[in-house]
């Protein structure tokens, strides 16, 4: 069970078990949610007090135990991509009505859909038919929400494929409960009646995913989790159990996990998992395609954005040497919006677009380095 259910089990509050261990409800928090262990503590001490205040309690049993992100699961520095918001006089320099990189997705033409993307969407389709087990995992900005938005328009409507989602904001706090909760109230509908035994609400949700099988109609059941890299490990293992419902040698239902890149990690340290899941990588787009689709889409283009050298000196902060200038969509957004508010605040003559020396001047948390494309 995770750190958090185990406190939740002894009949703690995070403030009750900080002061247990001489640190405050924050501090506490911070363990719980990030893996930030005090300070000033010894991590060994702390852990082994900690323990031993749950064992007080009648809570024995292995403990999962929260780590914190590494740095490098970190593919840019955010502090550099907060600004999206280009107003009227920057936008009326380079002739843009709109921000081409806000609120960027409205039809299916404002896709970027290139080969990369296409292969993940394809996976995500093949899962679904398969009724097979995926993971979808990619930085923050790299274009989960959007690659799932395709999949979910193209079931729109499918009387035989049927979603459920845990309502649950924070992932943190999910349990095998919430799962099963899910999936009757999407086969059932929300205004199923949901068994209040523990073993009533297992059969109540087998006959539902048997019924969905075996129907008029054969439907393709799928549990998608978003922010799954948040799952503790009963989630995970219980996963293993929802997938080997079947119906003689016949499947009953599909599962897909989104997450970070922490999510990886995590499969990989059970096997009983990890050796039964397909792992997709969402790879980095094209850095010139991606941007002369969106600029495109708000009437404009590259040409009128940058000079040559300027253009060649802002894609060369996303390529690694022999390779293609790549990047996520959220960090290539943000570094054309600064280069776009460096060159106005210069003070520019009508029709100056953005040179060499206005990209030199970003600051290098603009720049980022990706991996080579799948």
């Amino acid at each position: 069970m995770t750190l958090r259910e185990a406190i939740g089990e002894a009949g703690l509050s995070l403030r009750a078990a900080g002061a247990a261990c001489g640190i405050s409800k924050s501090a506490m928090s911070r363990l719980v949610a990030n893996g930030e262990y005090p300070a000033r503590r010894d991590r060994a001490d702390f852990r082994a007090q900690l323990l031993g205040l749950l064992e007080s309690r009648g809570v024995i049993g292995a403990v999962e135990w929260p780590e914190r992100m590494p740095v490098n699961h970190q593919p840019v520095r955010t502090e550099e991509i907060e600004l999206m918001q280009l107003d009227r006089a920057v936008l009326g320099h380079y002739g843009l009505k709109r921000n081409p990189f806000l609120n960027d997705v409205e039809t299916d033409d404002d896709v970027f859909a290139w080969k990369g993307h296409t292969a993940i969407v394809d996976a995500i389709r093949e899962t679904i038919e398969e009724r097979a087990f995926l993971a979808v995992i990619a930085p923050s900005g790299a274009g989960k929400t959007t690659i799932w938005d395709t999949v979910e328009a193209d079931a729109h409507g499918r009387e035989d494929v049927v979603f459920c989602r845990p309502a649950l904001k924070n992932k943190e706090l999910l349990t095998p409960e919430h799962l099963v909760h899910a999936m009757i109230y999407g086969l059932l509908g929300e205004e199923a009646v949901i068994a209040g035994n523990a073993e009533k609400r297992g059969r109540q949700l087998s006959r539902a995913l048997m019924q969905a099988r075996n129907g008029v109609v054969d439907r393709r059941v799928v549990l998608v989790i978003d922010d799954a890299h948040y799952c503790g490990t009963s989630v995970l293992r219980q996963l293993k159990t929802f997938f080997e419902e079947k119906v003689g040698r016949y499947r009953l239902m599909a599962i897909v996990l989104i997450g970070l890149p922490p999510l990886k990690e995590k499969l990989q340290r059970f096997p009983e998992i990890g050796n039964r899941i397909r792992l997709c990588e969402v790879p980095p787009v094209p850095v010139k395609d991606y941007l002369e689709h969106k600029l495109r889409r708000a009437g404009s283009s590259l040409e009128k954005l940058f000079d040559p050298q300027g253009l060649e000196a802002f894609l060369a902060r996303f390529r690694a040497p022999r390779r293609n200038a790549l990047g996520w969509p959220l960090v290539i957004n943000a570094t054309v919006i600064r280069a776009m508010c460096k060159l106005h605040e210069s003070g520019p003559q009508p029709g100056e677009r953005i040179s060499r020396e206005i990209v030199d001047l970003l600051p290098s948390g603009s720049v980022i380095q990706t991996p080579r494309a799948a």
